[in-house]
């Protein structure tokens, strides 16, 4: 390959790479057991572009002390909790996300979710509302999060 080739080639990387390197971002946020408020997130990117953005917990929490702790994937021998809970039919004690204010979505231990620069996640532990549920809850889950921007500019 001639200088002129290699320079060329040289410059095609270097821009594939600046393109690339700010395609994709990342963080940490906690989600503390006992906050019936949980944790805010919204999309990085200030863009009408569709971001998909992935979502990693690990520590341990508990909804209720007498049944102990656990992860974000929920209590283990209460895999499906009952209508007075944020997600039904879902493990108690789980992380779970209410996606712009409706709608409650699963996310255990990892999930992934299509956001726009409008849209808005809201991480929490599957608990009752009733009373004053969060009080004795316990322990803090640590969520890594990476988002990347998509070729889509609208959704329909």
């Amino acid at each position: 390959m001639d200088k002129k080739n290699t320079i060329g080639l040289l410059l095609i990387t270097i821009m594939f790479t600046a393109h690339f390197a700010h395609a994709t971002r990342s963080g940490t946020f906690s989600v503390k057991a006992n906050k019936p408020g949980g944790t805010l997130f919204k999309s990085p990117y200030d863009s009408d572009m569709r971001v998909r953005c992935e979502f990693f917990a690990s520590g341990r929490w508990t909804y209720n002390p007498n049944v102990g702790y656990h992860g974000a994937n929920g209590h283990p021998k209460y895999s499906r909790a009952s209508s007075v809970y944020r997600l039904p039919g879902h493990p108690e004690g789980s992380l779970i996300a209410k996606k712009n204010g409706k709608k409650y979505y699963y996310v255990g231990n990892e999930a992934a979710f299509q956001l726009t620069k409008r849209d808005s996640l809201r991480f929490v532990i599957n608990d009752s509302d009733i009373g004053g549920s969060y009080s004795d809850n316990r322990g803090t889950v640590e969520v890594e999060w990476y988002c990347e921007k998509r070729g889509v500019s609208r959704e329909y």
